[in-house]
Order: structure tokens, then C-alpha cells, then sequence
């Protein structure tokens, strides 16, 4: 007799819905190329990511200054829709991500220069 571990079951109640493609958001335009990599790194994850995107978000990235950090920002978000089920991406989650890269940004700069 096997002793099975580690076993998850998912269950749900599918249902069909007529959608298309978000075309009432703009996308965001980004001067550096980090950034915009970055953008349709995250929109690649598909429905997911794109059915959650409003204005609220293109304003909020678009304000910001450091567009390398934007960039941190939004393979940070990519990184959480692969790694987790259910993800909600809302201007609360954003504002939070964004205030953490804030607090850590000077630390990552020091590791990653002292790595070179």
C-alpha cells in the first residue's frame, strides 16, 4: 500500500459566457523598454490578467515617475498569477505592491550591485 501525499482537489461550476477581447482599456505607453517588456510579459497570462485590467490601473502606472520600478511592479504582479490560483488585481493590491517596492527598492539596488 502507497501513502499518496500532497494531493489537491479542485472543483468548480463552469459556465459558458460570451466575451471578448477588453477593448474599452488603453494600454499603457511606456518611454523605457523594461517597462513596456514588462506590460506584455503580464498580458501574456491571458483572460486572467486581462479581464481585470481597468483604467485604475493604466493611470496608476502611467503617473509614475521610475519606469524601471514599473517594471518590478509588474513582474512582481505577473509572478502572483503564475505562482497562485485566484489573484485579484485591483488598485488596493497595486497601491500595496507598489509602497513595498518603494521600502525595498534601495536594498535591491545594494544586492544586486554587490552580486556583480
Amino acid at each position: 500500500m502507497q501513502n499518496v501525499k500532497n494531493i489537491r482537489i479542485y472543483a468548480g461550476n463552469p459556465r459558458t459566457a460570451n466575451v471578448g477581447w477588453n477593448t474599452g482599456i488603453q494600454w499603457p505607453q511606456f518611454k523605457a523598454f523594461e517597462a513596456t517588456y514588462a506590460w506584455y510579459c503580464l498580458i501574456t497570462r491571458g483572460f486572467k490578467v486581462t479581464d481585470q485590467i481597468s483604467a485604475d490601473i493604466i493611470d496608476f502606472l502611467q503617473e509614475q515617475e521610475d519606469e524601471v520600478l514599473v517594471a518590478r511592479l509588474l513582474h512582481t504582479i505577473g509572478e502572483e498569477f503564475d505562482n497562485n490560483c485566484v489573484v485579484t488585481l485591483g488598485s488596493k493590491s497595486l497601491q500595496r505592491e507598489w509602497e513595498m517596492l518603494l521600502r525595498y527598492r534601495g536594498v535591491n539596488d545594494v544586492c544586486q550591485k554587490s552580486a556583480i
